[in-house]
C-alpha cells in the first residue's frame, strides 16, 4: 500500500506540474491573439470604462454607402439595353408600364492585347563614335556617359507621381512596376529620379514668386508715431509725408482723410487694391 500511495503521489505531482505549464502556454497564446488586458490605474481618479474619449460617430445617410454618379462630361460611351421580345413565360410586355432606369459602370482602360503588344517598351540605340583627324577629339551622336540601360521619361513621371502625389512607398512603387509592366526599378533609382526632377522643376516652381516680388507696387508707411492727438496735418508741400504719420492716430476723421490724399498719386500702381 505504501508503494502504491507513493507512486500515485508522484503521478499527481507530475500532472499538476504539467497543468501549470499548459496554463502558462495558454496565457501566452491568448496574449498573442487577443492582446494584453488593460490594467486599472494604481493611483489618481478612476476612469469610467463606459466613458470613451473617442468622438461621437457621425450619422451617415443611405447615399454615402453608394458610389457617386459620374458627371455627364465624364461619360465616354452609352449602351442601350432594350427589353427582350418576350417574357420568360412567353408573354408580352405592357407598353404603358415600361420605365427607363440608368446604371453606370466605371472602369479603367486597358491596352488591346494584340500580337504586337508589349508590357514595356525597350528601344535599342546604335550610336557611332569617331575621332577627329584634325584635333583628335572624340565625338558621338549621343552622350555615352552613365549606364548602358536607363529609364525613359514616362517611367520617371509615373514614379514621381506615385511617390510625391499619391504618397506610395518605394516598396509599393517597385511592386507596381514589376506587376503591371514587368519593369524592375530599385529604390536607389527612385531616389535619383526624384532628386533629378526636383532640380529640373525647381526654377519653374520658384518663378511665380519672383515675378510677384518684382512687380511694381505701392506701399504705405503704417509705422505709428507718438505725436499729439490735437496736431492736425494740413495739405502743403510736405502733406504726404505728414499724412503718413497720421495713419494710425486720432481723430478718426483725420486718419481716414489724410491717407487717401497721400495715396492719390500712387493709385495706378496699387493693382486694384483700395486705399485705406
Amino acid at each position: 500500500m505504501k508503494a502504491e500511495n507513493k507512486e500515485l503521489r508522484q503521478l499527481l505531482n507530475q500532472a499538476l506540474e504539467q497543468n501549470k505549464n499548459q496554463a502558462i502556454q495558454i496565457a501566452e497564446l491568448q496574449t498573442r491573439v487577443f492582446g494584453r488586458k488593460r490594467r486599472p490605474p494604481t493611483c489618481g481618479t478612476p476612469i469610467d470604462s463606459k466613458v470613451s474619449d473617442r468622438p461621437a460617430k457621425q450619422p451617415r445617410t443611405a447615399s454615402s454607402y453608394r458610389r457617386p454618379v459620374p458627371p455627364v462630361q465624364s461619360i465616354t460611351s452609352e449602351v442601350a439595353v432594350p427589353l427582350p421580345t418576350t417574357c420568360t413565360c412567353g408573354g408580352s410586355f405592357n407598353p404603358v408600364n415600361i420605365t427607363v432606369h440608368e446604371r453606370f459602370v466605371e472602369d479603367i482602360p486597358l491596352p488591346a492585347l494584340r500580337p504586337d503588344y508589349y508590357a514595356k517598351l525597350a528601344t535599342k540605340y546604335t550610336i557611332e563614335r569617331g575621332v577627329c583627324l584634325a584635333c583628335g577629339k572624340a565625338t558621338s551622336g549621343q552622350d555615352l556617359g552613365g549606364q548602358a540601360v536607363t529609364l525613359g521619361p514616362n517611367v520617371r513621371l509615373l514614379v514621381v507621381h506615385l511617390v510625391s502625389v499619391v504618397g506610395m512607398s518605394y516598396v509599393r512603387v517597385v511592386q507596381l512596376h514589376l506587376s503591371l509592366y514587368s519593369l524592375v526599378v530599385s529604390g536607389g533609382e527612385i531616389a535619383a529620379i526624384r532628386q533629378h526632377k526636383h532640380q529640373t522643376w525647381l526654377p519653374a516652381y520658384a518663378q511665380p514668386t519672383a515675378d510677384i516680388r518684382a512687380a511694381p507696387t505701392g506701399h504705405a508707411d503704417e509705422t505709428p508715431w507718438p505725436f499729439s492727438k490735437q496736431l492736425v496735418a494740413t495739405p502743403d508741400t510736405s502733406g504726404c509725408q505728414i499724412a503718413r504719420r497720421f495713419v494710425t492716430l486720432s481723430p478718426p476723421a483725420v486718419a481716414r482723410r489724410m491717407p487717401k490724399h497721400c495715396l492719390a498719386r500712387h493709385r495706378p500702381t496699387l493693382r486694384g487694391y483700395p486705399s485705406h
